[in-house]
């Protein structure tokens, strides 16, 4: 993955709505509950942005263009991602005033990304977001159901 100090950076406006629409066809904003050690409440919730393409062409020179992110190989598509928490809210601010698709999305993962979690219920709530923008990805919408009371029960109480 490729690390660049976002602070201070910002697209052109026309890179901006580029990206936008590239996401609003063929991207996806993902709120990820995942497990961690690292914590004491025992998980986080991580927002992952992606685009999908066939040939990694377009997506090598996307990367070093923007500078944040990195290509996966899958089967038959190649996938650029970008998990780092900085490099996905920097690119979400760049982007969110030109999207059409997802702009409630973009929304959800950037009021995700301003939470600060102290305590299960600062989990609790980042969870119900991280289910909300599931809700309004159709690929999500079947697959995860409750995810806040099944991630509660793997959690240690500490209260």
């Amino acid at each position: 993955m490729s690390r660049v100090n976002t602070v201070g950076r910002t697209l052109s406006q026309a890179h901006a709505a580029y990206l936008a629409g590239m996401f609003d066809s063929d991207g996806a904003i993902m709120a990820i509950i995942e497990p961690t050690r690292s914590l004491s409440l025992g998980c986080r919730v991580r927002i992952v942005l992606k685009s999908t393409q066939k040939s990694p062409t377009h997506l090598r020179m996307l990367i070093r263009h923007v500078g944040v992110g990195g290509l996966v190989k899958n089967r038959t598509t190649w996938d650029w991602l970008i998990r780092e928490r900085g490099a996905t809210r920097w690119l979400l601010y760049q982007i969110v005033g030109q999207t059409l698709v997802k702009r409630a999305q973009c929304r959800i993962a950037l009021r995700i990304l301003s939470m600060e979690v102290k305590d299960r219920h600062d989990l609790a709530r980042v969870c119900r977001w991280a289910d909300a923008l599931s809700q309004l990805n159709p690929r999500s919408k079947l697959r995860r159901r409750n995810t806040w009371s099944k991630v509660s029960e793997g959690v240690p109480r500490n209260d």
